[in-house]
């Protein structure tokens, strides 16, 4: 469970900030672009850069899970 916290935050931030963005560009709530594909801020990046970043800091940096070698 400790490897999935990171990248759920970090999805949830990012989908936060994707309808902050849009809906201020737009001047009103725009919950639209949570269902558009793409776009910045990338939840999918989020989620990749937060597991990698929890496996480097609970298994290590210099692990196999890691592959840093």
């Amino acid at each position: 469970m400790r490897f999935l916290l990171a990248p759920l935050v970090a999805w949830a931030v990012a989908q936060v900030a994707k309808v902050i963005i849009a809906s201020a560009k737009a001047r009103r709530l725009n919950l639209r672009v949570l269902a558009d594909p793409g776009g910045m801020p990338s939840s999918h990046s989020a989620i990749v850069m937060g597991l990698t970043t929890a496996i480097g800091k609970y298994a290590g940096w210099t692990t196999a899970p890691f592959a840093r070698t």
